[in-house]
């Protein structure tokens, strides 16, 4: 399933990132449901903060996915983290 995930973000992105970004499905799909699979699927995830992005207000160039560990960082501007990116 996080195999899926992130193979539907390879094969949809760069399609869904010409239309307009407002209200794409494809961007609340990665903003919203991608975190939740990766929850889901991975056992130690509840000791995480997981988010995941397509842009805030633009597409970007890589959508990602993070794992914060609350204890060193909660966001992608410090600390460190594992990510999945596109890019």
């Amino acid at each position: 399933m996080i195999r899926d995930a992130l193979l539907r973000v390879m094969a949809e992105f760069e399609d869904a990132s010409r239309q307009p970004f407002k209200d794409h499905p494809f961007a609340h799909w990665i903003r919203d449901d991608m975190p939740k699979i990766f929850r889901d699927l991975v056992p130690e995830a509840s000791r995480f903060t997981i988010q995941a992005s397509p842009g805030k207000g633009n597409w970007v160039k890589g959508p990602w996915v993070a794992f914060f560990d609350p204890v060193v960082t909660g966001t992608a501007q410090e600390g460190y983290y594992v990510v999945f990116d596109r890019a």
